[in-house]
């Protein structure tokens, strides 16, 4: 599931991608989302995009939790996770396209350390600011110590 908003010139996108087909969906509905978002309004016929340098991307790649609390909507105990080739491709799009900010989330991120390490890192790589919400509960020193240098909030 994807949704947008902007606030003060900012817009973010929020998602969750279980599979390769969830992130082709999101790639599509970012560019159909510029396309709309950002033509340029000065001519009714134009279709000219502007290139946003803006774009803060919530990413929900799973919804699984280590907890019940009962205000919370993430509420699956199950459920797929995309390939790290697919979801770095897709971070690539996204910064390509103007994204400065992935705020990785879920669930609790940190049920699948190894992977949100790895994104964490190419995220990093590219120039991206990193931030994780996050419950605190399953973070530990040897996850920090190998992945943390790549985390700019938690």
């Amino acid at each position: 599931a994807a949704s947008a908003e902007t606030l003060s010139g900012r817009t973010s996108i929020a998602f969750a991608a279980t599979t390769t087909t969830a992130i082709a969906g999101l790639v599509w509905f970012f560019y159909r989302m510029q396309c709309s978002a950002w033509s340029d309004k000065s001519s009714s016929n134009s279709t000219k995009m502007k290139k946003t340098n803006n774009l803060v991307v919530n990413y929900h790649f799973h919804r699984r939790c280590n907890y019940s609390c009962k205000f919370c909507f993430h509420t699956s105990t199950n459920g797929t996770l995309a390939d790290l080739s697919d979801a770095q491709r897709a971070m690539k799009l996204l910064r390509d396209e103007g994204m400065i900010r992935v705020n990785f989330s879920g669930g609790e991120p940190f049920l699948q350390a190894k992977w949100l390490g790895a994104m964490c890192q190419y995220s990093h790589e590219l120039g991206v600011t990193v931030s994780i919400v996050s419950n605190g509960s399953k973070i530990t020193d040897k996850w920090m110590k190998q992945f943390g240098q790549y985390v700019d909030v938690l």
